[in-house]
């Protein structure tokens, strides 16, 4: 999972992928790709570093370490060229899943700009203010907003949920030229897994 594949014109076919751990009550997991360790002890909150691949379909398993056992989530995940996928883990370790992210490259944007992801589980919807003004509405779980041009600098942001109560107040800088992702993890009715932003940048488009 570390190399491109060239095509009879030249061309190079890849991708990139990266994860980032959001998983309710998970310090840290392992994550193993094809059966192949990619990524070691990936801290809640932290987006692990893109890595490039080629085009196909691959076994993606979370482990998960605790004192009484270790715990294995497994899924499949199909990837395409001149794509770039950010992975979140999301729910907990008894009901792990998988939120896919990704960012066709070949796409013409304008930067700076910044998007979200919504995962956080059951069946959220939200709504996103950016400096006092709606930026994105209706936001469910597993989606994925549209680019939101920016201004660079410093900005803030006000998530409420579908009954307009507000959740989440945070904020994010962002320079010029680049375009980021916010992960949008946690839980509205857990007390001690309040939801939570993280913020990051993206790969660049081709």
């Amino acid at each position: 999972m570390i190399y491109a594949l060239q095509n009879q014109n030249q061309k190079e076919q890849a991708c990139y992928v990266r994860f980032f751990n959001g998983a309710i009550g998970l310090d840290t997991a392992d994550i193993f790709v094809n059966d192949q360790l990619v990524v070691e002890d990936l801290r809640h909150g932290t987006f692990s570093n893109f890595r490039m691949a080629k085009p196909g379909a691959y076994k993606v398993e979370v482990k998960i370490h605790s004192e009484t056992s270790d715990t294995v989530f497994t899924e499949l995940v199909s990837l395409m060229e001149d794509t770039a996928y950010t992975i979140v883990l999301t729910g907990n370790a008894d009901h792990l899943s998988l939120v896919v992210v990704p960012l066709d490259l070949r796409h013409d944007i304008r930067l700076p700009n910044i998007r979200f992801a919504n995962t956080m589980p059951y069946d959220s919807v939200i709504d996103i203010d950016i400096n006092g003004h709606s930026a994105v509405d209706g936001l469910m779980y597993q989606e994925i907003s549209d680019n939101i041009e920016m201004q660079p600098g410093n900005h803030y942001v006000t998530i409420y949920d579908a009954n307009s109560q507000k959740i989440l107040e945070d904020g994010f800088t962002i320079a010029a030229g680049k375009n980021y992702l916010g992960i949008i993890v946690g839980t509205i009715d857990e007390p001690e897994n309040l939801p939570a932003l993280f913020v990051a940048e993206d790969m660049p488009v081709l």
